[in-house]
């Protein structure tokens, strides 16, 4: 295969998903679903890409049926208002199409050649072949790192995706004996997903320094966001009881299934666990309603947690639409807010992006909530940064997490309902989740310019913390919200200090 106008060669890194297919058939289509998803065909979308072969597996993508999930997967990725690419069916190699070489001469390397048939082993599962985690795989590898895609079902049935890079780049060509690392594992906040983490690289990035610092690094994604989208029975487009969630059930069902996957995987006892904002709030309810895992957490590192909050005027009247307008999409059956859409991501490059007039408009609003930072925040990452975000979620897990920041109460999600009150938690009211349960350790961080999560705040959660490791504010007087993902010298800032707590609690 090879594509054209403009020509990139097929990928040749298919040796980690050899064992992993179980025809060549197989490997033709995911060779094909690959190639799509490089970078290099995300960065001519808005060109006429032809893709060219003489492989089977263009006439079964080609065909008025398509049996096969994995083809289905690769025909869904190929609609013409998602992708401009053309397939062209090319009568063997005949090395006279310009553009072609690379796959004539593979063509003519015959069988020895490292892309020809794969071994028949196992199939894969079509939940790893989606268009997300082939380019997030794209993304971590393409800065050297290995990557793996895990799948966790909770007991209420959730499929849950998770990511991991087990080790850093001077490591990984090690042949020494295997030996159990440090476990890592890293939450997102609100409408985040896991990559949040990752875009940016290892220069700013704290996975890929753990990573290069011998941990085994994990990074979990919420239910209902772009990489955990799937359940046992239910279908998150059809059935509005998907979405019948808030941040209790992913704090009582699925961080016990995430934390135990991974501690009998990588036959730890404990792990460090890393969360941003209400990434690091569920880590604090999980363990207030499930106790028994305290032992499980080794370290919780707390960066900006939503837990109680006292509101500002000036968010209470820039916040105030945001409960009607939840109360309109439950009405209106609306119950995934915010997913990741394509037209978002544009229309934030074309607002937001340098040199345009309304740049200054995207962030004032954005300093508005956050609190201000010119100095930290790089204008010129906005595209890139709001491609990855929002993530999408339920509207109720968002409506708990507007709870937590509009009354200063860490409690239950009040449904405004006595009935549902009291189907869901046995009483009338919401509980409040009782932090004297959380017993694991846990260092507090927040940065002096956050308007969402403040200093009152962490004094707030340290005095009710049995066993807190302390507060530690970032160095740096305008730091705030999103600086802990976002900022220039992050790594420099609170990274750094992290490892270093860390190390204290080996």
């Amino acid at each position: 295969m090879s594509a054209l106008n403009p020509w990139f060669a097929i990928p040749t890194d298919l040796g980690s998903w050899r064992a992993r297919t179980k025809t060549a058939f197989q490997a033709e289509i995911f060779a094909l679903l690959l190639t799509m998803c490089k970078e290099e065909v995300s960065n001519y979308l808005k060109q006429t890409i032809l893709i060219c072969s003489d492989s089977k597996a263009l006439q079964a993508i080609c065909a008025p049926r398509r049996k096969s999930e994995l083809v289905l997967e690769c025909g869904d990725a190929l609609e013409p208002d998602k992708k401009m690419i053309n397939l062209v069916m090319v009568p063997r190699h005949t090395g006279k199409i310009s553009g072609n070489e690379r796959a004539d001469e593979l063509a003519r390397s015959g069988p020895m050649g490292y892309c020809q048939g794969p071994k028949l082993l196992s199939g894969i599962s079509r939940r790893y072949l989606t268009i997300e985690n082939i380019l997030l795989q794209s993304l971590v590898e393409g800065f050297g790192y290995p990557f793996e895609n895990h799948e966790v079902i909770s007991d209420s049935g959730y499929i849950l995706s998770i990511h991991r890079i087990p080790s850093g780049i001077k490591r990984r060509q090690s042949n020494k004996r295997p030996i159990k690392k440090r476990v890592a594992l890293f939450q997102h906040g609100l409408l985040s997903a896991s990559d949040m983490w990752l875009f940016r690289g290892p220069k700013y990035d704290l996975p890929y320094t753990l990573a290069d610092a011998g941990y085994d690094v994990w990074l979990s994604n919420m239910r209902g966001n772009i990489y955990s989208r799937a359940h046992k029975t239910l279908n998150p487009d059809r059935d509005p009881e998907y979405w019948d969630f808030s941040l209790q059930e992913v704090a009582y069902y699925d961080f016990p299934a995430v934390l135990d996957y991974i501690l009998n995987l990588t036959r730890q006892e404990n792990l460090y666990f890393i969360g941003h904002s209400i990434g690091s709030s569920v880590g604090m309810m999980f363990c207030s309603l499930r106790p028994e895992y305290n032992s499980k957490v080794k370290l919780h590192l707390a960066l900006a947690p939503l837990v109680t909050h006292t509101i500002t005027l000036a968010h209470k009247l820039l916040l105030a639409p945001v409960m009607p307008l939840m109360q309109v999409a439950i009405t209106s059956r609306i119950y995934n807010v915010l997913p990741r859409r394509r037209h978002f991501s544009n229309l934030i490059e074309i607002l937001c992006n340098d040199g345009m007039p309304t740049q200054s408009l995207c962030l004032s609003i954005m300093f508005l909530l956050m609190g201000q930072d010119y100095e930290q925040f790089n204008t010129t990452t906005i595209p890139e940064a709001f491609s990855y975000f929002p993530s999408g979620t339920s509207v109720y897990l968002a409506q708990q997490t507007w709870q937590f920041f509009s009354t200063g109460d860490f409690a239950a999600l009040d449904y405004e309902n006595e009935l549902i009150n009291l189907h869901k938690y046995n009483k009338t009211t919401p509980p409040i989740y009782n932090l004297s349960m959380v017993t694991h350790p846990i260092s507090l961080h927040y940065g002096e310019g956050d308007l969402i999560v403040t200093r009152k705040d962490m004094d707030s959660i340290h005095k009710k913390l049995p066993n807190p490791v302390g507060i530690f504010p970032v160095p740096f007087k305008n730091f705030n919200h999103l600086d802990f993902i976002w900022a220039n010298d992050v790594k420099k800032l609170v990274y750094d200090r992290l490892v270093m707590i860390m190390d204290k609690y080996r």
